[in-house]
């Protein structure tokens, strides 16, 4: 088993193009609900597939700070424009109104723009633990962001 797993690690990094930082924020698509929300990623890229982390903060009263990871496809054209879609999982410090549990599912989109370097994107998150303790409506949020290939 050790050794599938050393070959998966090595096999994952050889082939590793680019890792990202970024940083989004934007609001609530939820009304008055949930406040903008603010994060920083990271973002694996293994060829066409990625693990995109990513934790944050919905401001509101109180704040409630929050930390998914979302294996991704990523899917990127030779002008530089990309996508990435992926559903994985988040953890929230607190539970509310939108999301009634602390772990929930995250299902991210993210369409931008790779240059020198530089990402510019839109992202699309929503985080919902699927009804397994009502009420849990759920909570959607779209972000601007950049990002910086390390």
């Amino acid at each position: 088993m050790k050794k599938w797993i050393f070959a998966l690690a090595f096999l994952a990094a050889s082939t590793a193009h680019a890792d990202n930082l970024s940083i989004a924020f934007g609001p609530s698509l939820d009304g008055d609900t949930h406040p903008h929300m603010l994060a920083v990623g990271h973002e694996k890229i293994l060829g066409e597939v990625s693990i995109f982390s990513h934790c944050g903060i919905m401001f509101g009263s109180p704040w409630n700070p929050w930390c998914a990871v979302v294996p991704s496809v990523h899917i990127e054209t030779l002008s530089g424009i990309f996508t990435r879609a992926g559903v994985g999982v988040a953890y929230f410090a607190r539970t509310d109104d939108r999301v009634s549990s602390n772990v929930n599912a995250n299902i991210s989109w993210t369409v931008g723009l790779t240059q020198n370097g530089w990402e510019a994107f839109l992202e699309a998150d929503h985080f919902s633990n699927g009804g397994l303790k009502p009420p849990n409506p759920g909570s959607d949020h779209v972000c601007l962001g950049v990002a910086v290939s390390l």
